[in-house]
């Protein structure tokens, strides 16, 4: 999530859940996430 710039900003226990499927463990409850943008300015 991080590389595409975006924080979740909200994670605890209760916010990871192991799929069914695969036995993964993922991030639920996006609901506060932060979009971080970097802004790179090479000066001349």
């Amino acid at each position: 999530m991080h590389q595409n710039g975006v924080i979740h900003r909200d994670i605890k226990p209760g916010n990871i859940m192991r799929r069914d499927r695969d036995g993964k463990l993922v991030l639920i409850d996006f609901g506060a996430v932060k979009e971080v943008r970097n802004i790179v300015v090479n000066s001349p």
